[in-house]
Order: structure tokens, then sequence, then C-alpha cells
């Protein structure tokens, strides 16, 4: 049937949805006030970037999307490293700050960034480097340090800056799913094209209602099998995942960044939401295959292993684990602890409440006038 790629357009329309995506429902694991912040940046920097955030898209695109999508979304720099966290942050607040200041960087050229101590001082009061006062000397610094970066932020103009260290690595995970036997044939472009009867789509954007919340999910893979009738016969999505260490303790990943979450919402999209693809006829559970995450590792990449997501971790996913009771021998008070693990389900009505109630505070709090009953495992 062919290879569907979405076009950048839509997927730039699904970031900028109202619609309620997994990751930002998460957020609610810890507090209305992280999903009431999910749009504003965690850190009080004026830039911030998470490096393995930063080469996950990366890989994202380069295999489920278009290559001059990422030379659009991309500059490569001859740099091997990059300066540090808040002297990034500082130089891009520099930079931004010069493009806006009614200033045309094609007629007006902006220069050297030793020529913006100014500029750096007051970022400098912004970003809280050293109490906002770091002495001419940091700031030498900094500008010996930052000025190849700076160079980098020009001719990219808006782009991600790489390094050429982070693009090798890129390029190493890239090459490691491409080529290993287990993951090789699904980014096999010319084959899958030729494939009879499939159809795999990349970057799919899914809409859908769940208890009436209007939601989203973008897959990064769906292979759809039909028979020759032209019915579906099963139906799998993958998403990709880069980690640290060794990608046989993914399982740890899963469990801290709660990734049975995403697996379960991303299965009740499917279920939900045939439409969003041009399927025609609901999809039912049986045509379902397992949700596979494919997984390689950023600290030595060359073993990309598929973890199939079995009914256990899909339950937990949507509905948690209530009264999960865990052994745990070195505990001299109790013989066990009673751990509570929320599902997506659980999520939502967390949400659905707080939008009912102006997001004001946790619902345990109103419910209980602040007055909270605990013992040794937890509030009651």
């Amino acid at each position: 049937m062919g290879v569907v790629i979405t076009p950048q357009s839509e997927i730039d329309k699904y970031f900028e949805s109202d619609a309620l995506s997994q990751s930002s429902l998460k957020k609610l694991l810890t507090g209305i006030d992280s999903f009431i912040n999910n749009q504003k940046e965690e850190s009080e920097l004026f830039y911030t970037e998470k490096g393995h955030f930063v080469i996950g898209s990366a890989v994202d695109m380069l295999l489920t999307g278009e290559k001059e999508e990422f030379d659009n979304h991309y500059y490569v720099s001859q740099i091997t490293k990059k300066p540090s966290e808040v002297e990034m942050s500082i130089i891009n607040e520099v930079f931004s700050n010069l493009t806006e200041e009614d200033k045309d960087i094609f007629n007006l050229p902006i220069t050297s960034l030793s020529d913006y101590k100014s500029n750096i001082e007051n970022a400098s009061i912004s970003n809280d480097w050293y109490g906002g006062k770091p002495g001419d000397k940091r700031i030498e610094g900094l500008i010996e340090r930052g000025s190849q970066y700076f160079e980098d932020l020009k001719k990219g103009l808006g782009k991600q800056i790489l390094t050429s260290e982070e693009k090798k690595l890129i390029d190493d995970i890239v090459f490691s799913l491409k080529s290993n036997p287990r993951t090789s044939k699904f980014f096999d472009r010319t084959a899958l094209s030729r494939a009879e009867l499939v159809t795999v789509y990349y970057q799919l954007p899914i809409y859908f209602y769940y208890k009436g919340i209007y939601c989203k999910a973008l897959l990064d893979m769906l292979i759809v099998i039909r028979n020759e009738k032209g019915e579906i016969t099963s139906v799998q999505a993958f998403d990709l995942k880069t980690m640290n260490g060794n990608t046989l303790r993914f399982l740890s990943n899963l469990k801290s960044f709660r990734y049975d979450i995403q697996a379960a919402w991303y299965t009740e999209a499917l279920l939900a939401s045939p439409s969003s693809f041009e399927l025609e006829g609901k999809i039912r559970e049986n045509m379902l295959k397992p949700f596979t995450f494919i997984v390689e590792s950023n600290s030595y990449p060359g073993q990309p292993l598929l973890f199939e997501a079995d009914e256990d971790i899909l339950n937990t996913g949507k509905n948690g684990r209530k009264d999960l009771k865990v052994k745990l021998p070195t505990n001299d008070y109790e013989d066990t602890v009673i751990r509570h693990v929320v599902g997506f389900d659980e999520l939502i009505d967390t949400y659905i409440y707080q939008n009912d109630n102006d997001w004001k505070e946790e619902e345990i709090i109103t419910k209980n006038n602040g007055v909270l009953k605990f013992d040794w495992n937890g509030i009651k």
C-alpha cells in the first residue's frame, strides 16, 4: 500500500493544538502546579535545552520524517562542546533581543559577541548568573567560550544548534536502527513502499475524545495490514526511544517516565478515532498487535531492542494500580507499604475536576478542608 509521511505543516498544527496530550497530562502526576506551568519554562533561565530530547527528536525526524525537514530544523556546528547551560541561556537572550529590536539582520548585521558586553550584563541579571554581577573577568570568559556558539545562532537563525559530536551520535543511532536486523525493516522505506497490503504511517497525529475531553496523540509509526479485500486485519503502533545506558534497562525508564501511560494513551487513541488516518470502519481490540517501543542507547548505540507492552502494562497505564502491596524486607517498621500507581483514566478525572474548580488547589486538600490524615506510608 505504501509509506505515508505526515507533512510537517500537519505536525506543527498538532503541537499548536489545544487538545490534551499524554505528556501534558502526566504533569498532573506531580501536582497541579506542574500542569499549570507546563507551557512555561521549568527553569528560570531564558533558554534551556535537554540533551536527550534534542538527540531523540533529531533521530525521530531522520527516521520517520523528510530529510529536508531535518535541514530546516537543525544547524550543525563545528564546535564539539556547547557553553554551559546558563551561558547558552545568556547568549540566546542576547541574540534574541538583537533580532527583535527593530533590526533587520540582513541590513544591519549583528557583529561579534564581544561587541555586546552591556547586553550580556543585562542578560546576566535576568538569568541570575553570579547574582547578576559576574564581573568583567567572567564576562570575558563567557565571550571566549561562547563566541562560536553565537556565530552559529546567526547562521542557523532559529534552528536548533547541534555540535559535531551530537550530530555524530545522531548518525550512529540512525545507522544502528537502519542496519540492525531487529529494526531495519521498520525504516527501509523502499521495501515498505513495495509491500502489498501494508501501509506504514510515520509521525501520525490522531485526535480523539475521552470522557468528553478533546485529546491528541502523535504516533512515531503505525503499521496497518489489510487482506486482499482491503479489510484491516492488524494494526500495530510503535514509538522510538533513546536512553542512557544499556537498552536492557528500559523497564526502569518506562517506570520513571511513565511510558506505560503513553502506550495506553496511544492505544486508546487508535480505538477511539480511526478517522484520523482515513481507515474505514472502527478498529477492534482483536486487530491490535502489542504496542512496541523501539529502543536504542545514546551512550553506546548498537544494540537496539524491541519492547512489546503486554496487557498488564497497558492496564496500568490506563487504570493504574490500586493498593499495591510491595514487600520491603529491610523495613524495620512495617512488613509492607502500599503504593498507589495512577493511570491516565484517574488523571483525566483530576483534569476534569480542576477545570470545574478553576485549578485552585489539589482535590484532596479541598475535600479535607486542608486537614490531612496520614500514616507511615503516606496520606490516607
